[in-house]
């Protein structure tokens, strides 16, 4: 459990770190982010590879993302890439299809739902919410809640943590 939390955790720093990274106007730099790409790929690869209980958030997430237009730039195309190259290398287990779809329903609307409020450029609280992004949470914990799976509501509180955290590198 604490190989998984740690790795969620990574995988929210890299994924914070190349969305600070491909918004800078030096090549040298945005170059190293398709390796911090990479790296998260292959952390979530691992997470998927050693939790059949986490696997459908990580690849319900990543399918949502796909699905919602948000892998546009190399350096996170690099992470799916790594991502299904090395699942093809790790022995994945079983895990739950419906779950995995959930998740990436439910990761598609978060994209949306903040796309949306930032079109519209919402004031008050629901934009500070939406902010935050909290649908995949709210669903990770409805799961952890009916199932008792814990490690599916601390993946992503780590990787929120790794993620939210890396802001303070913000210009």
């Amino acid at each position: 459990m604490i190989g998984i939390v740690a790795a969620a955790l990574a995988t929210g720093i890299a994924t914070k770190l190349v969305d600070i990274i491909e918004r800078s106007e030096r090549p040298t730099v945005r170059g190293a982010a398709i390796l911090l790409g990479a790296v998260y790929g292959a952390l979530i690869a691992y997470v998927i590879s050693v939790s059949a209980d986490v696997a459908p958030l990580w690849l319900g997430v990543a399918f949502g993302v796909i699905l919602a237009g948000k892998t546009d730039t190399p350096q996170h195309v690099a992470g799916l890439i790594a991502l299904a190259l090395a699942l093809l290398v790790l022995e994945v287990p079983a895990f739950s299809l419906p779950l995995t779809a959930i998740f990436a329903l439910v990761a598609v609307a978060d994209e949306k739902l903040s796309d949306l409020v930032h079109r519209w450029r919402m004031r008050g609280l629901l934009p500070k919410l939406m902010a935050l992004r909290p649908t995949v949470e709210i669903c990770a914990l409805g799961v952890s809640l009916a199932t008792g799976s814990w490690i599916v509501f601390a993946a992503i509180l780590a990787f929120d943590i790794g993620y939210v955290g890396m802001s303070v590198f913000e210009r």
